[in-house]
């Protein structure tokens, strides 16, 4: 974590805290340090918790596969060549898993369960393309096991109760229905046994009783203690259930998620806090496609996680990895009373796409208070093939955080760099806002990164848009795209220690790279590179309304991207991937995809 504590001329002095915490690994626990490197002034480094040729599934779970106007600078014309789009583009999912796989789900009998009944029993009883109706509004106190079962088809654990369609999130009020599963013990709620598949948990609420105080994982995808493939989880789906902790619970997982071809969706994950890491999903060791859709996630530490452990089945790593349309949020009240970092942070990732969220209040604790923190970690050192890479960010809305993206190649030169990062059409509001902690930058990059694409974004940050730590490398950052962006209104708008605007990028910028067609607010005296433009404010943009419609009107600056249509972020695109996501209801074309396959199923 890192406190500014103040400017004398151009000099921001930080000082550096180290902060060391306990991350749990399964059940087990491991000490770590999160790390800020020091610096001089001006602000070098803001640090979180401290790739690549492209990674590959494991064989046998490989899957089929599943976008120069002449600038102004104010008195100033001149144009500049654009680096070549498409090269070295991050590779989306190969597989989006869907929650609902084109086969019936119930073919065999129903098997009633009511309040006094053994429901472990019912659920070890279950044969493929059974249902299990759990009475509505009953109480279950125990820690139950969903086990292997001969066979491909599917097994479904549902309330008794009228649901929303599919598509419409569970919400507290509308679980006070269904059926309950409770832990009173510090092991999972619900727990998948190595090797299971095709669970289907529809309509449930699932938490831990009032007594308790400390736990791990409420429900459990897997534990990450599996070695081998084949005792990898797969295909199960949590589909609009409630999973929460409760305001005196020390929880770490919402969900874990160690297996491949699973599913969250429609769900609310709440209350997910601890004194030190916890996120509402969080995920290590299993390989993936992963689909994550249309939830409430609330996680004290890092609401979503990928990584953090090392995996214990030799090559495997989170890979394929589609987050979309979902309301990340932290609750302002846990500010002082749960360790906080960041919203989505990837030690380990490959093939990951997140777009439609909306991502929601980042303060600095355990951390800086970034939105995100991405970088390659061989966490216990056992991984070195562990790397983050392939990461899409686009169409999303980030508001209310002390700073917006963390990307660093690495922790330690074993592991793979992080490579192949596009964040496009993204609208960022609020960073830096009061409340937060003192200031970050918007995007801030560290280490032998290569190939970034920060294309058609609006965001501004009072600290620094692009923000290049510690000295220039050897060769610079490859492939550095900065381009049709709206940004700046900092300090040091963008800045390393070689110095700023252009300076900065002549120092930092490697083969490839290029910063053209972008909107710089409040230049600051400082020049950027040609190809860009400078306004003297905010309102000299010509935004409709900033920031409630960031779409430019009657401003000089429409249509001079370099594609020739207007820098920043598009809101059409925004608008229609975003609509519901906090809310609740999925977008258009998320409803069309599913009903193509629900129609075969039976609820």
């Amino acid at each position: 974590m890192v406190k500014y504590l103040g400017l004398t001329g151009s000099a921001l002095f930080v000082s550096v805290v180290v902060w060391w915490g306990v991350r749990p690994i399964g059940d087990r626990m491991a000490v770590h340090a999160d790390r800020a490197d020091s610096a001089a002034a001006p602000p070098d480094s803001i640090q979180p918790t401290l790739g690549s040729p492209r990674p590959s599934c494991p064989a046998d779970l490989a899957s089929d596969t599943a976008g120069v106007r002449e600038p102004i600078d104010e008195s100033t014309t001149v144009s500049t060549p654009s680096a070549p789009r498409g090269a070295n583009e991050p590779e989306l999912p190969r597989k989006v898993f869907s929650p609902y796989d084109g086969s019936r789900a119930v073919v065999g009998k129903r098997i009633s369960v009511r309040a006094g009944d053994n429901l472990q029993r019912a659920i070890d009883r279950a044969g493929r393309g059974d249902e299990i109706v759990v009475e509505a509004g009953a109480r279950f106190l125990g820690n139950f096991v969903l086990p292997r079962k001969p066979g491909d088809g599917w097994i479904t654990i549902r309330s008794d109760a009228a649901l929303a369609p599919s598509g419409n999130r569970m919400t507290p009020t509308a679980a006070r229905k269904l059926a309950k599963i409770v832990t009173a013990k510090a092991e999972p709620a619900l727990r998948v046994e190595d090797g299971a598949s095709g669970w289907r948990l529809v309509g449930l609420e699932v938490g831990a009783a009032p007594g308790l105080t400390v736990t791990y994982t409420l429900v459990s995808f897997g534990d990450g203690d599996e070695t081998s493939l084949a005792q990898v989880p797969r295909r199960l789906v949590l589909d609009r259930s409630y999973v929460h902790g409760h305001d005196l619970l020390d929880v770490r997982r919402g969900v874990g998620l160690q297996c491949a071809d699973c599913a969250v969706v429609d769900s609310w994950i709440s209350d997910i806090h601890s004194a030190f890491d916890a996120a509402a999903v969080w995920g290590w060791n299993g390989p993936g496609p992963m689909l994550i859709e249309n939830n409430r996630l609330e996680g004290s530490g890092e609401n979503v996680m990928f990584g953090g452990a090392d995996p214990r089945i030799p090559g495997v790593q989170p890979a394929d990895i589609t987050i979309r349309h979902n309301h990340i949020i932290k609750p302002l009240a846990w500010k002082g009373r749960w360790l906080a970092k960041n919203l989505v942070e990837f030690k380990s990732g490959v093939r990951v796409l997140m777009e439609g969220n909306v991502l929601e209040n980042s303060w600095a604790d355990g951390q800086a208070g970034f939105a995100a923190v991405w970088w390659s970690v061989n966490q216990d050192g056992s991984a070195p093939w562990v790397a983050t890479s392939d990461v899409t960010f686009r169409r999303n809305l980030v508001r209310n955080v002390a700073a917006g993206f963390q990307m660093s190649a690495y922790l330690r030169e074993v592991n793979p760099p992080m490579t192949r990062v596009a964040i496009r059409d993204n609208l960022f509001v609020g960073v830096g806002a009061a409340g937060m902690g003192n200031p970050g930058p918007l995007y801030q990059l560290d280490k032998p990164l290569s190939h970034i694409w920060i294309e058609h974004n609006t965001g501004f940050s009072p600290l620094s848009s692009l923000y290049f730590v510690g000295a220039p490398l050897p060769g610079g950052v490859t492939g550095l795209v900065v381009r049709d962006n709206i940004l700046g209104d900092g300090s040091y708008n963008l800045f390393g220690s070689a110095g700023q605007g252009a300076a900065g990028w002549n120092q930092y910028a490697g083969a490839g790279s290029a910063f053209a067609g972008n909107v710089v607010v409040r230049p600051n005296g400082v020049t950027y590179p040609p190809g860009n433009f400078t306004a003297p404010d905010l309102a000299s943009v010509g935004f409709a309304s900033w920031w409630s419609d960031p779409r430019l009107a009657s401003s000089p600056f429409s249509g001079r991207a370099t594609d020739a249509t207007d820098p920043g972020v598009s809101q059409s695109r925004l608008v229609a991937a975003t609509t519901g996501a906090e809310a609740g209801t999925s977008s258009a074309a998320s409803l069309a995809a599913r009903s193509r396959s629900l129609a075969t199923w039976a609820r």
